[in-house]
């Protein structure tokens, strides 16, 4: 049966097996635009998670443009989504962490915004192209 990512994504954070997911999970956008374009089909944006492993690992975004490039994948139709947890954890480090997705063309999303106690006050030092509100601000009680 299906598994929830709720389930098996701390687990492959400690045992090391995220970052091999993040990035077979980078490929696989990447083919598939690749694959769009050559095919005529309107490429359209998708977002892609990024675990929180990534923020101590200097040269993350070497080996997501190494398999961007590899396959010409054009960086604005390629969204990295981080979740809001991440700005409790080290909140200058993030915004460094943004503005370096950023400059390389990508897009940046903060996902499940409002599932913790981050400010509002927070969004200003964030260069986000999207905010993702949690959804228990959607569902009924």
């Amino acid at each position: 049966g299906l598994i929830s990512p709720a389930e098996f994504i701390p687990l492959f954070e400690q045992n090391g097996f995220i970052v091999d997911l993040d990035l077979y999970v980078f490929e696989q956008v990447c083919a598939m635009q690749r694959k769009w374009l050559d095919n005529g089909v309107a490429a359209v944006p998708v977002s892609v998670n990024m675990s929180r492993t990534h923020l101590s690992d200097p040269h993350f975004l070497d080996h997501y443009e190494s398999i961007r490039q590899k396959y010409g994948a054009p960086p604005g139709l390629l969204e990295i989504e981080l979740t809001e947890s991440l700005v409790f954890e080290n909140p200058q480090l993030l915004i460094r962490f943004i503005d370096q997705i950023r400059a390389h063309g990508y897009h940046c999303s903060i996902d499940d915004f409002g599932s913790g106690y981050s400010s509002l006050n927070i969004l200003k030092d964030l260069n986000v192209n999207a905010l993702k509100l949690d959804r228990v601000f959607f569902s009924s009680k």
